[in-house]
């Protein structure tokens, strides 16, 4: 079809063609932006998990290092101190927390990490114990590991 002379503009098979190409290039953009969004999320959650997990680990090797003794019943970790007590350090399952009781803490105990999906300790073997490991496994798989030893020093309160 031809235009009259003196007539400019696009034809309707052009403008639908040019619609179609900004389709696609809008839907381009908008899975990438998407593929970013996520990405984002999925570093501040690992974050977060390596923020708690370290906090907690932290925590139990500071008990542990100040320790006189330490002993493992029930996948429950037991340190005891001269001068607080026995301590307790274990996973609630129905929660996916890791929590520590004992002297001085609420009856359920406090949170120490949240997001975990398991927590496995391993003392020495023997009639006193001079280390103890935990490994954390965080909801995504991911593992954190210590191993702290006692100093078995006697403290004064």
């Amino acid at each position: 079809m031809r235009r009259p002379s003196g007539e400019a503009g696009f034809t309707l098979v052009e403008l639908i063609l040019v619609m179609v190409l900004i389709g696609i290039a809008a839907a381009t953009t908008a899975m990438l932006a998407l593929q970013g969004t996520r990405a984002y999320g999925d570093l501040i959650t690992r974050k977060e998990a390596l923020h708690h997990s370290r906090l907690a680990l932290e925590r139990v090797s500071r008990e542990v290092r100040q320790a006189s003794a330490v002993s493992l019943a029930s996948g429950k970790l037991s340190i005891t101190t001269t001068n607080r007590g026995v301590i307790t350090v274990f996973r609630d399952a129905a929660t996916n927390t890791v929590r520590i009781g004992g002297a001085g803490q609420p009856a359920a105990g406090s949170i120490l990490a949240d997001g975990m999906s398991a927590l496995v300790f391993n003392i020495e073997t023997g009639s006193s114990p001079n280390w103890a490991e935990m490994t954390l496994t965080d909801t995504g798989g991911r593992k954190y590991w210590t191993k702290a030893y006692l100093r078995k020093e006697i403290f004064y309160p």
